[in-house]
Formats: C-alpha cells, structure tokens, sequence
C-alpha cells in the first residue's frame, strides 16, 4: 500500500497527460489550433518522460524514489528543490545528461510524431471541407436543373459529382436524383444500380435507410419480388418501420396474399404518426383491400 500511494502522483500525472492528448486530437475544430497544438506537445512530452522511467520505477518503491529518471521529471515538474538528493550542482548536471542521452532521441521522435500527426489531421480535415463546398457548388447547379426538368445536365452535373467528389454528401444525393430520374423515365435497371452504390459504402443509416426503401419500391414496379422480399427480410424494427412494412404490404398485395397485406399495412399504420400524410395512404390501401 506504501508503494502505491508513493506511486499516485505519477499515476495521477499519467492519466491527466493521456486525457489531455486525447482532447488534443479529438476536439481539434473547438478551440485554436495553435492552443491545441502547445496542449498535444506537452501532453505528448509529459508521457514520453513518464513511460522511460517506468521499467526501472515500478518493481519497488525504493527503486522508484531513487530513480534518477524520477528525480529528473520532478526537477521539470515541482522545481530544484526536488534534486536535493544531489550533493552538488554538478552531480545534478551529470544527472540531467545521463537522463537526456538515453531519452532525448525518444523525446524529439515524440514532438516530431506530434506535429505530424497534427498537420497531417489539420490538413485531412481542410481537404474535405474543401471538398464539400466544391461538391455543394456544383450541387447548387444540379438542384436548378432539377428544377427546370433538364435531365440531360442532371446527369450531367450528377456523374461529375459521383466521379470527382465520391466522398462527398452530395455524392449520395446526387445518386438518388440520378435514380429517381431513371425511374421515371423508365430505366429501372440503371435506377437499381445508383440505389445499390449507395448501399455498398459505407454511409450514415439515414442515408442507406432512403436508399434502401427506394430500391425496394423500384423493385416492386420491375417485378422483382422476390429481391424486395429478401432485403426486407433483413430489416430489424427501426424508425423507418412503417415504410418497410407498407411495401412489405404491397408486395404481399402483388401477390395476392390478401390476409397478410392487411396485417402490414396494420403494422405500418400503428407506427406512423396521426399527422403524416402517410397514414392517409395507408387508411385507403385498406379501404381498398376491404373491398376485395
């Protein structure tokens, strides 16, 4: 218990540098980056002067408070008076060397992984942005073709997009117009291929969700049951609940399983908010089947 509550300050001083570093790296876009940066090189420092000294720190407690290692961090940390044991100042200055010649190399690596690291983030996160606002200008001109019902600059300005801002929002966007107008121009096939890239990567649920239902809809007006079937099949109780399950019922009603359409477009309609227009749809899918 001695040799823990000797070891506490260090501890202590470990885990505040860690938590430090880690807010250094993840909180980067909420305060100044200069700060931030002086927070990730001392957090950096402090653990790098901590971690050398801890294999020859930790086997005793005796060990640890005769460490010259220790005694080093301490004269950093809490000042001269904590280099006492030294009998003069130039016992004190060998120490410092001795300390400095097996850890400099570790330290300076550390600072110059630290800047890297930061930079490079920084300018990771520039390129996106600048990425997105290229992607939104474009997208902009997209929306007004849309607009104006000029499908030719739709795909246009769409495909340029999808083949030079691929990581982009408006990426996914621009897919899902690309579908909606092969949809109604017919193209079903090509409609299914836009929806299906969007599902392939690695995207927000909200997104996959929209392209998802979709899809299922595009399949059912191309006959392709059986493939709607077997994407609702995997489809586990969400918000989206009661859109899967009206086209679960739709489906049910191609295929003239009156009963069970019923039972869906129940469910949906369980499920869906009193104020959403939806759940007019539904009251007169049922009111229709009542009728068979």
């Amino acid at each position: 218990m001695e040799s823990i509550n000797f070891l506490l300050p260090e501890i202590t001083l470990i885990v505040l540098s860690i938590a430090l570093l880690a807010n250094s790296i993840f909180d980067l876009g909420h305060k100044r980056f200069l700060n931030k940066s002086m927070l990730f090189l001392g957090a950096t420092v402090s653990i790098i002067l901590l971690i050398v000294q801890i294999p020859d720190g930790f086997h005793l407690n005796s060990t640890f408070e005769n460490n010259v290692y220790t005694k080093i961090i301490k004269l950093i940390l809490f000042g001269d008076s904590k280099l006492d044991v030294y009998g003069t100042e130039e016992e004190k200055i060998e120490a410092i060397k001795k300390w400095w010649n097996q850890n400099g190399k570790s330290i300076i690596a550390g600072i110059v992984i630290g800047i890297t690291a930061i930079y490079g983030w920084r300018g990771y996160i520039n390129y996106n942005v600048s990425q997105e606002k290229a992607a939104s200008i474009i997208y902009e001109k997209l929306l007004l073709a849309s607009r104006k019902n000029d499908t030719d600059n739709i795909r246009t300005l769409a495909n340029s997009i999808i083949t030079n801002y691929e990581s982009s929002t408006y990426s996914v966007f621009s897919k899902l117009m690309l579908a909606k107008i092969e949809s109604e121009s017919g193209n079903l096939e090509n409609a299914e291929i836009h929806l299906n890239s969007i599902l392939d990567n690695n995207l927000r649920d909200e997104f996959k969700h929209i392209a998802r239902l979709r899809l299922i809809r595009v399949l059912i007006a191309n006959n392709k049951l059986e493939s709607a079937e077997k994407i609702l099949s995997k489809i586990k109780s969400n918000k989206f609940f009661s859109h899967y399950e009206e086209l679960r019922g739709d489906i049910l009603v191609k295929k003239d399983r009156i009963k069970e359409a019923v039972q869906a477009y129940k469910n949906a309609l369980t499920t869906t908010k009193k104020t959403e227009e939806a759940q007019l749809i539904l009251q007169m899918k049922l009111d229709d089947l009542g009728k068979i």
